[in-house]
């Protein structure tokens, strides 16, 4: 007879676990911080989606890209109310290990100073070596203006991602990655407030 492995919930395995050793904790939440890691570390990749709350194709080429860069966590901003978190999934599946979630109904629409400040929140909080934003025509627009508000350098396409970078990919730049059913992630909800 074999030795039970861990909830489903915490590592995949079967349920009744006591095999496992430590405090359970929920996938891709870290239990404690490394305060000598390096702080410019992962990717923060901006989940565009159209009006409809469709993600754009070309985010999950920059999604595979990021997580083949292996520069750390892949992170991603997501917009809108509630019903955007149907979309969780599908972004840990193409490599995402934490979406935050900025929410509220205004956002389902794109507005560019919310977005921009919110970028802003969450590039403070994860520290990316990296913000990676489709170039699409929004994402022309926002990249920029986030730049100038991270203070972060602004380029067009990957090369000389040594230093912290707002990147601006154009669509089709990277093929489309294969998803890895199943995969698990993190998400941290963040209610904003529109001025």
């Amino acid at each position: 007879m074999t030795e039970k492995q861990c909830s489903k919930d915490t590592c995949g395995q079967d349920q009744d676990c006591n095999a496992c050793s430590g405090p359970r904790l929920p996938p891709g939440i870290l239990s404690e911080y490394d305060i000598n890691a390096p702080i410019d570390d992962g990717i923060l990749v901006w989940a565009e989606t159209d009006d409809m709350g469709k993600t754009e194709n070309s985010v999950y080429e920059i999604i595979g890209k990021a997580k083949e860069l292996d520069m750390g966590r892949v992170f991603a901003v997501l917009f809108g109310d509630a019903d955007r978190k149907n979309l969780y999934n599908e972004l840990f599946e193409y490599g995402v290990d934490t979406v935050y979630h900025i929410r509220n109904v205004v956002l389902n629409q794109y507005r560019s100073d919310d977005y921009v400040k919110a970028i802003k929140d969450v590039s403070e909080r994860v520290k990316p070596a990296a913000i990676l934003i489709s170039g699409t025509v929004r994402g022309n627009e926002l990249a920029p203006m986030v730049s100038k508000k991270t203070g972060m350098q602004y380029s067009v396409g990957l090369k000389g991602l040594d230093v912290p970078k707002v990147v601006s990919i154009i669509p089709g730049t990277f093929a489309m990655p294969e998803k890895d059913i199943g995969r698990r992630g993190s998400a941290m909800n963040i209610p904003f407030r529109t001025e």
